[in-house]
């Protein structure tokens, strides 16, 4: 009955929580990111950083991806949180390249693949520096690489 006294409904209780869980393990900072103006350099930084705080928070951030699937209350929370710092981060690694067209839909592609948790999981073992090194490569294969259709 605590709870309740506290919280009125699911949303404000996952909202609260979130809030705190979010304020002991903060995101990379994409100040930090956008001040490096070497679109490679930009990219590595960027996703060594983003792979250490996935490593760090891993447990946590796969099992609120998954059972976002299936709260509608918890899903709204991410949108809002997680998913729109992820867009945010894919936004400011590839600003750099400025790619156009066809060339920005590559770039894009290879990026949201580059910042996903289930992409790195399988690159974990190389480390976080050399993890992010490979996916920085396929980001600059992307833009660097003409298209076949």
């Amino acid at each position: 009955m605590t709870v309740y006294n506290h919280f009125p409904d699911e949303t404000a209780l996952l909202a609260a929580c979130s809030a705190h869980w979010r304020a002991l393990h903060p995101t990379p900072d994409l100040a930090t990111w956008r001040a490096v103006q070497d679109p490679g350099a930009r990219l590595r930084l960027g996703l060594r950083e983003l792979y250490g705080w996935y490593r760090e928070t891993e447990p946590m951030t796969a099992n609120v991806l998954r059972d976002a699937q299936v709260l509608p209350s918890l899903n709204a929370i991410l949108e809002g949180g997680l998913l729109r710092y992820l867009n945010q981060a894919r936004r400011v690694l590839t600003e750099p390249i400025g790619a156009r067209g066809r060339r920005r839909q590559r770039v894009d592609a290879a990026a949201r693949a580059a910042i996903d948790l289930h992409t790195r999981r399988p690159l974990a073992p190389l480390g976080d520096a050399e993890a992010a090194d490979l996916a920085a490569r396929l980001i600059e294969l992307a833009a660097n690489t003409a298209s076949t259709h």
